[in-house]
């Protein structure tokens, strides 16, 4: 049996983010947030995965700014 994986998109394009959502959901359980602020209050649960847009409309954080900030929450997990 595959194992399931928490992972969690980070897109502000909906059309897109449905469709990570179709696609993954089936084998995986995704977390979709249409911005980083939304994205930043999923980190507390535990997260295997985060695919981010490097460059979203209108925020002030972008998708390496975002990992900067929250390094040391995206890497504490180690699958294996």
């Amino acid at each position: 049996m595959t194992p399931r994986f928490k992972i969690l998109f980070i897109e502000d394009e909906e059309a897109l983010l449905r469709t990570y959502v179709r696609i993954l959901g089936r084998q995986h359980d995704v977390v979709p947030a249409n911005s980083f602020a939304e994205a930043e209050a999923y980190l507390k649960v535990d997260i295997d995965l985060v695919v981010s847009d490097i460059n979203s409309e209108g925020e002030t954080l972008n998708g390496a700014d975002f990992y900067v900030k929250h390094a040391a929450l995206l890497t504490r997990h180690k699958i294996g």
